[in-house]
């Protein structure tokens, strides 16, 4: 086997095994991290609707995810089941970075039915969100106390939920 034909084989597996996820720090918040804030403003949905992120309340999850992303579906049935068991204490959103060419929404419609996923799936088109949250790969969550202030940032999910929410 030339070793062309060996690193032709290696690099993919290697990308897979690590997830989807770019080069984006991990270890919580941490330098930038701890300097975002929650976006605030009307973004469009999945849905053809639209929604309107804004700090004070309740916290607030962003879950930046793609349909051709493994990590992503891998945590599918977690998100499903904390959303659910957090419904009226935290605020859920997904969100589905890329073009209209970039982006399949049936895909994304059927994946979220099949793991019961019910949040709202925001669409960020141009990146705003994506570029505001400095996201380098996906998954990316990223939970917001109730004050707007990042607690979690991170490619995987939190070990616990209720300790990082306090719920």
């Amino acid at each position: 086997m030339t070793k062309t034909l060996l690193l032709a084989l290696l690099l993919p597996a290697l990308f897979l095994a690590g997830g989807c996820q770019g080069s984006a720090p991990k270890g919580g918040e941490s330098g930038a991290a701890a300097d975002l804030r929650l976006p605030t403003g009307t973004f469009p949905a999945l849905d053809g609707g639209s929604h309107t992120l804004q700090a004070g309340g309740r916290p607030t999850v962003l879950v930046f995810w793609a349909t051709w992303c493994a990590p992503c579906i891998r945590e599918m049935p977690e998100i499903a089941k904390a959303s659910k068991a957090l419904a009226g204490r935290v605020d859920w959103y997904g969100v589905l970075a890329g073009n209209d060419d970039q982006v399949n929404p049936a895909r994304a419609r059927a994946l979220l039915a099949e793991h019961g996923i019910t949040a709202p799936q925001l669409r960020d088109r141009e990146g705003s969100l994506v570029g505001a949250m400095a996201v380098r790969g996906t998954p990316t969550i990223i939970v917001f106390g109730a004050d707007g202030r990042v607690l979690y940032r991170e490619h995987h999910l939190p070990d616990s939920w209720e300790d990082l929410l306090g719920a």
